[in-house]
Parts: structure tokens; C-alpha cells; sequence
């Protein structure tokens, strides 16, 4: 498995370190099957482009374990970091079918103003503070609106 993986991200990714693309191919090999389902060449993209070629940090291929397998709290998947999303007032993530799923149930549970809070974070609720109300609304439509999420 890890001769193939190697083999394409050689093709894929011509100009980097065989190095680095060693480290990226061992960690492809130890990350779970359900995560690399989900695996795009955004998230190669960003773990190789992490650090440069000449100075490849002692624990690219750790980093790039985790930034490969992050498990969502709610649905328990394992995602690479671009099928997951950060809350918009705090840093709780989980994976973006969950977080549509949150938002589309959340919304038709709220009856007034204060229930609002709800809608900023799935563990926690915060305080919509009046200078990022704004923000904060534009970026919901968006997260329910968007298909593939």
C-alpha cells in the first residue's frame, strides 16, 4: 500500500522532497480507511505546503496523522480537516454533515431571542455580542444553505 500511495503523490506532486512525500505516504498508511474516504487534494495540498522543503519539522508526519484523522464529537467519523468546521464564536469542531444537521435542527427549535444562543456552538451556548450579530448570521445562511456540506 505504501509503494502506490508513494507512487502517486510522487505523479501528483512532482517538485516537493521525496522526503516529504515519504512522511505524507506513511502517514496516508496509518490513518483509518473512513478518513481517507474523504480525502481530497486540498488536504494533500495543505500538509505538504505545512513546512518547507528544506526544513521538514520532526513531527510533519504526526501533524499530518492528525490533520488527516480528526474525529467528529457528535457522529464519532474520523475526517480530514477540510470536512470539518470550526464553530463560528468558539473552537468546537465536528465534521460539516453534523454541523448542517445542528444548525437545520437548532433553527426550528428556537421561539425567541435568547434562544438564538443555541445556534453558536453545539456544546455550549454563547452570547451573540451586537458587533459580530451580523457576521455571525451571514455565515449560518451559509453553513445551512450550502449543498455539500
Amino acid at each position: 500500500m505504501y509503494r502506490l500511495i508513494y507512487s502517486e503523490l510522487s505523479r501528483i506532486v512532482q517538485e516537493l522532497s521525496a522526503v516529504k512525500i515519504e512522511l505524507l505516504a506513511y502517514a496516508l498508511c496509518k490513518v483509518q480507511f473512513d478518513s481517507l474516504e474523504h480525502l481530497n487534494v486540498i488536504d494533500i495540498r495543505d500538509i505538504l505546503n505545512s513546512c518547507n522543503n528544506r526544513q521538514i519539522r520532526e513531527d510533519f508526519q504526526e501533524n499530518a496523522i492528525k490533520l488527516l484523522s480528526l474525529e467528529c464529537p457528535i457522529c464519532g467519523g474520523s475526517y480530514p480537516r477540510s470536512r470539518m468546521e470550526t464553530m463560528f464564536l468558539c473552537s468546537h469542531m465536528c465534521c460539516l454533515t453534523c454541523i448542517k444537521e445542528y444548525y437545520r435542527n437548532t433553527i426550528k427549535e428556537i421561539r425567541d431571542s435568547k434562544a438564538l444562543n443555541k445556534l453558536t456552538c453545539f456544546e455550549e451556548a454563547h452570547e451573540i455580542s451586537e458587533d459580530v450579530k451580523l457576521n455571525f448570521f451571514q455565515h449560518l445562511g451559509t453553513q445551512v444553505k450550502y449543498e455539500d456540506l
